[in-house]
């Protein structure tokens, strides 16, 4: 919210620069023309990642600045490998890249800043979840012991709902709930959130799931204090994960940190009742979409539909099937020329009428308590012209290769994305993001 404070631009990533006298925004290639669209170019420069001759951050910022400049950068933002590859490429004119003890943006956003959204916990039964909590931790002891570490400190808010089978809504569209964790295995686990959120369920869930003896609950703010106590405290190795922020890094000495991303990997491998669920989730969630393309079909003539309209109308198809929750992402509805913009959202001022004239993609999923949808539909209601068949048909003929494919072990997804894009190439086609992503599991 900040960058969309500052420049205008909503997309879900970017990056921003403010000197003195220039401003720069980074966007990727899915961003480009949603960032042409939102940002004032009077007072910002677009920077297009991917297209030849753009300036990298570190171009930029060697370009604009005079000698010896102090470049200021919010600790709880960016990473520490991110600061010291910035710091290695900008030392060479003198600069120096330092934290900062306020974001600036704070400081001059005084009205109307949203404050953090801290919504109920909920527990994630094991019907769902399919393992306790205590048999992940002994998991994660294990791990710890072959890497003769005696900790693992916890950043990622999904790894840390997954961990302790706790949900909560306080990101829109995931259900995660702000908070940082520390597993030892010498002593005890600390989990981090704001005060007040841990009410008699969540301790009946602590002691149902074996937990109750070991683990202590510590305000949000008080990370930076702890993990300096336990720094003190003992004298072994921290396993953190890659993209931790700086501030926190900087607290643990880089001889006793293992940089790995070990409860991520632990929890991209899905247990029985997880893969189970993600299936399920899948099959009723496709029912509501197919549900909502027939619904196209026989109203596109008779009924007004727009892109704000028709993406309202799936989420009524969604909420009636069993264990839904919420939308996994703000739908992308988009007819025509918007659905060249890969992250595309309609508002007011954009939102165009469905009709069979032009293409409609529908790019969409839903949060159930057995898995978590991403589905994009591209269809047109009436007659699309030779353009538009060949390159759905190219297309469809990649997803086919893909889909059939025969590949060994080890194979990695560079293999499958020239798979998926050959027969575009072969008439100097191509698309701008990636070919796929992951999903996750509610």
């Amino acid at each position: 919210r900040r960058l969309t404070f500052i420049t205008e631009f909503t997309g879900s990533a970017g990056f921003a620069i403010v000197a003195l006298n220039e401003a720069a925004l980074w966007v990727d290639s899915r961003y480009h023309l949603q960032a042409e669209r939102q940002v004032d170019q009077s007072q910002w420069t677009i920077m297009k990642q991917g297209i030849p001759g753009v300036q990298t951050r570190a171009e930029w910022l060697l370009a604009v600045l005079e000698n010896n400049s102090k470049v200021g950068f919010d600790p709880l933002l960016l990473s520490s490998t991110e600061i010291a590859t910035l710091n290695g490429s900008l030392v060479e004119k003198g600069h120096s890249v330092i934290p900062i003890e306020k974001n600036l943006i704070d400081v001059v956003w005084d009205v109307n800043k949203p404050q953090p959204n801290i919504t109920p916990l909920n527990v994630h039964p094991l019907e769902y979840s399919g393992k306790k909590i205590i048999d992940k931790i002994n998991a994660i002891n294990d791990e710890l012991q072959k890497l003769n570490a005696d900790s693992v400190f916890l950043t990622a808010l999904d790894d840390i709902a997954w961990l302790f089978n706790l949900r909560a809504s306080d990101i829109s569209y995931t259900p995660v709930f702000y908070s940082y964790a520390l597993i030892s295995r010498n002593h005890g686990i600390q989990l981090f959130l704001h005060k007040n959120r841990i009410t008699s369920q969540i301790q009946q869930h602590f002691e149902n799931e074996g937990i109750k003896d070991l683990i202590q609950v510590k305000d949000y703010e008080q990370i930076v204090t702890s993990l300096k106590d336990y720094v003190e405290l003992s004298s072994e190795k921290i396993v953190i994960p890659n993209s931790v922020n700086f501030a926190i890094s900087s607290v643990v000495p880089t001889s006793r940190t293992i940089r790995k991303n070990l409860v991520s990997i632990m929890k991209s491998v899905k247990n029985d009742i997880e893969a189970e669920g993600m299936k399920q989730a899948h099959i009723r969630d496709g029912a509501a979409i197919v549900r909502y393309l027939h619904w196209l079909e026989q109203n596109v003539d008779v009924l007004n539909i727009t892109e704000l309209s028709g993406a309202d109308k799936l989420i009524v198809f969604r909420s009636e099937q069993d264990k839904y929750q919420s939308l996994s992402f703000t739908s992308i509805s988009a007819v025509g020329s918007n659905a060249a913009m890969a992250h595309y959202t309609p508002d007011e001022e954009s939102n165009k009428q469905i009709t069979r004239n032009e293409i409609y993609l529908i790019d969409s999923g839903g949060q159930y308590l057995d898995g978590t949808s991403d589905t994009t539909r591209t269809i047109h209601l009436g007659q699309p012209n030779e353009m538009e068949k060949e390159c759905f048909t190219r297309v469809f003929k990649g997803f086919i290769a893909v889909f059939t494919s025969v590949f060994p072990s080890g194979a990695t997804e560079t293999f499958f994305d020239a798979m998926a894009r050959r027969y575009l190439w072969e008439v100097g086609l191509d698309y701008g993001h990636g070919t796929g992503h992951g999903v996750g599991s509610y």
